[in-house]
């Protein structure tokens, strides 16, 4: 959006943000995106609310996301100052339950006016299924919603969300472990108009070859991304349904997948990008190595683990965000030990022998750490 607003903006004009939204409605400061996640310490009720007050009405955006002091109360304030809202994330703020929904469910000017279009419940883990199916009601314009980690929210949920989102494009259910085969058959037995484009699900345990089967055919000209990780009941038999037009498809710890799948993926995925296939041990070896010159030579990208490429000589990289995480991680922890040992030492009452003692640990420090870039550059180059 076009003009947007941040709480470090805010706070950066003044110290409280409350007196900074204030400040800026006087100086006659009109904002369409309203970014106030990850910052607990100054987003409080009180600020929410003040908020709300000053750019409420002409507010296309607003995210709280992780904001862990707000409560229903506050965030209820939403469907009654927010009309014209088409972004939504509320996701993480873990005190928000049933109430916050039910504001935005009873608020007639909400519903009236409603153009939500992004809705993410993320981790709101005390959201329960009826508020979510009567808000969903109110939502007809909805593209994409996100129940991730919701862990109350199961089958009819499920079947809501496909039965009243008739624009939905991107569904993200990952971690919902109460949705079940039979609910998912449930939500796609009716009449779907939605042309879904995104759907993930991963570590949602029970959902098996028959459940991906019916999510394939039944979007298999609109669907781009499919995220299955951890999906141990799903095999060959789910993958082989994967359509052509699929750009995306991530199947990691999915043990039950073997070479059928990379064939069916070569042969019929025409418009694969990226693949990711982490902690699949069913692949051979061999069919690993076809694949990734195939993918070489079609720009497709594949992320394995270092495990998958034993005894493979295809010059293959990691995922490079994998790759760089490790190596702040090392760094990271070398630091924390360097800072202790250094902790222990008392400098202004140094000894030689404990000056002695000081560069040799900084010397072991040093070997370790070449030693691990080393062995980083093997297995990463």
């Amino acid at each position: 959006f076009k003009d947007a607003l941040s709480i470090y903006e805010i706070c950066a004009i003044c110290f409280k943000a409350s007196e900074a939204f204030q400040e800026l409605e006087s100086k006659g400061g009109e904002f369409g995106w309203l970014d106030l996640s990850n910052c607990s310490i100054h987003v409080t009720d009180d600020v929410l609310i003040a908020a709300l007050d000053c750019f409420g009405s002409n507010l296309i955006g607003l995210s709280i996301s992780g904001n862990l002091g707000l409560t229903d109360q506050a965030a209820a304030e939403v469907g009654w100052k927010s009309k014209t809202l088409e972004y939504l994330d509320v996701s993480h703020c873990i005190q928000l339950s049933d109430s916050f929904l039910n504001a935005l469910s009873e608020s007639s000017d909400f519903k009236r006016g409603n153009k939500l279009k992004v809705l993410d419940l993320s981790c709101c883990y005390d959201i329960n299924e009826t508020a979510v199916i009567v808000l969903l009601q109110h939502m007809p314009i909805l593209e994409r919603i996100s129940i991730a980690g919701c862990s109350k929210l199961g089958d009819a949920a499920l079947k809501s969300i496909f039965k009243h989102l008739k624009n939905l494009r991107s569904l993200d259910m990952s971690g919902c472990v109460f949705i079940t085969p039979q609910g998912m058959e449930d939500a796609f037995s009716g009449e779907i108009s939605c042309e879904l484009e995104d759907i993930r699900c991963t570590g949602c345990m029970y959902i098996n070859d028959k459940s991906i089967k019916n999510v394939f055919t039944k979007f298999s000209t609109s669907l781009k991304v499919a995220h299955f990780g951890g999906l141990r009941n799903i095999s060959d038999r789910a993958i082989e349904f994967a359509p052509r037009y699929l750009e995306n498809l991530n199947v990691s710890g999915c043990f039950n997948v073997t070479d059928k799948s990379l064939i069916h993926i070569r042969n019929n995925c025409e418009a694969m990008k990226r693949l990711e296939l982490g902690g699949c041990s069913g692949f051979s070896n061999k069919a690993l190595a076809e694949y990734l010159q195939y993918a070489s030579a079609k720009g497709i990208e594949v992320v394995l683990p270092a495990e998958n490429i034993s005894g493979l000589d295809m010059g293959l990289k990691l995922d490079p965000e994998a790759t760089k995480s490790l190596k702040h991680k090392v760094a990271k922890w070398l630091f924390v030990v360097l800072a202790v040992g250094l902790a222990t030492i008392k400098t202004d009452l140094m000894s030689v022998g404990q000056w002695i003692r000081l560069a040799l640990f900084t010397g072991v420090l040093c070997i370790l750490y070449i030693g691990v870039f080393i062995i980083a550059l093997l297995l990463f180059h």
